[in-house]
């Protein structure tokens, strides 16, 4: 596990495997000891999907404030400075929504 690199694609999946092999092991009432050391072993595994996750959602929330703030025709350099997001990541951003919002209104 610990071979792969941080953008693996099956990096993501491993860790989740693995944190809901330690999850069922730490449920169990006898808890043999390869087990409990197995789970010492998966728990900094655990801690990275967890710091992942909030990662991730921290990425989505400054998305969307960025998106708010698109709308409101805020300079990107603002946004950016605000966000912490690249000029390009804002720039792709507003081409998304614009392309969303364009699809939108043809499905009405």
């Amino acid at each position: 596990m610990t071979e792969l690199p941080q953008g693996h694609p099956y990096r993501q999946n491993t860790l989740e495997l693995l944190s809901n092999l330690k999850v069922t092991l730490e449920s169990q009432d006898n808890i043999q000891p390869e087990d409990r050391d197995l789970i010492m072993q998966l728990s900094p595994l655990y801690l990275e999907k967890i710091q992942a996750a909030k990662q991730e959602g921290k990425q989505e929330d400054r998305q969307v404030i960025a998106l708010r703030m698109l709308k409101e025709n805020i300079p990107l350099e603002t946004i950016a400075r605000i966000t912490e997001l690249s000029i390009e990541q804002l720039q792709s951003l507003r081409s998304r929504s614009v392309g969303s919002a364009e699809s939108q209104l043809e499905n009405t």
